[in-house]
């Protein structure tokens, strides 16, 4: 929730970029529309995982966290320290550098 709005700006001045996508994982889709809705993440595509498999399938295992997927199919995973704007804007510009 407090990565939130780093993520929503990251995703206005990259989005046109790379893909954003939000996973909802344990969470039902009226949770997953009220979290969207209060912290301003509705830019980008929202998906609800009810048994985490879907996160599981990147190698996800810390919740929340973040993955990035390159091109080639590489996955970076962050799930220590809070995201800020500067950190995702660097990680995912990182990834389009490369």
């Amino acid at each position: 929730r407090c990565e939130a709005p780093a993520v929503a700006e990251g995703e206005a001045q990259l989005g046109d970029q790379v893909a954003f996508l939000g996973i909802a994982a344990d969470a039902s889709v009226a949770e997953m529309e009220a979290f969207v809705a209060d912290t301003g993440t509705d830019g980008f595509p929202q998906v609800i995982d009810p048994d985490g498999s879907l996160w599981l399938q990147f190698g996800g295992e810390i919740r929340p966290s973040f993955l990035f997927i390159g091109d080639d199919g590489s996955v970076q995973r962050t799930g220590y320290g809070e995201m800020t704007g500067e950190r995702l804007t660097e990680t995912v510009q990182g990834l389009i550098d490369t």
